[in-house]
């Protein structure tokens, strides 16, 4: 609807593996990759509450090892081109699954275009 957008996303990542006991921590600590593991299942819903202020809950899992994170967040737009966003970034997952490495987060984010 105009208000209401959902997607589902599918990423295969073909220089990952799917034993969380052969991860590859230090290439991860050292920017060299992102992702661990070798299948995700990203959904996110949108909702437009008025044309100024959007709420977005989102989904990030790893297929193979059931860790993953959530993230909620607001955004309000401040001006023609400035948008404030507040966010929490919740993860979940077992003892050294990929997810369990990262620290929960609430952040403050301002874009400004021009």
């Amino acid at each position: 609807t105009s208000k209401f957008y959902a997607m589902i996303e599918y990423q295969y990542n073909g220089q990952g593996v799917t034993d969380k006991f052969s991860y590859n921590l230090l290439g991860l600590a050292k920017g060299d990759i992102i992702n661990l593991n070798r299948n995700y299942l990203f959904l996110s819903c949108n909702y437009l509450f008025t044309p100024l202020f959007t709420g977005t809950i989102s989904n990030n899992s790893d297929i193979n090892d059931g860790s993953g994170f959530v993230l909620v967040s607001a955004s309000y737009s401040l001006t023609e081109n400035s948008t404030l966003t507040l966010g929490n970034l919740i993860t979940y997952g077992s003892e050294y699954s990929e997810y369990r490495y990262y620290q929960n987060a609430l952040y403050l984010q301002l874009e400004a275009y021009f």
